[in-house]
């Protein structure tokens, strides 16, 4: 706000890709908190820790059976 207070909006990405009306016009100084729904979390977690680690797996053995 031009005094310097803060208003909290909360916004459903998903729906306003889909609902232009749900959109909210970003202006310059605005600033964004973009966070993980619940079940977006477990699955980042489960992409960044689990498959990386198994493709990583993957491609060290296919490098070393090459040798």
């Amino acid at each position: 706000m031009p005094n310097g207070t803060q208003v909290p909006i909360r916004v459903d990405l998903y729906r306003a890709l889909r609902h232009p009306d749900e959109r909210v016009l970003i202006q310059p100084g605005d600033y964004l908190l973009l966070q993980y729904t619940k079940l977006e979390a477990c699955g980042a977690f489960f992409e960044r820790h689990l498959l990386e680690g198994a493709l990583f797996g993957v491609a060290a053995a296919q490098v070393n059976s090459n040798r």
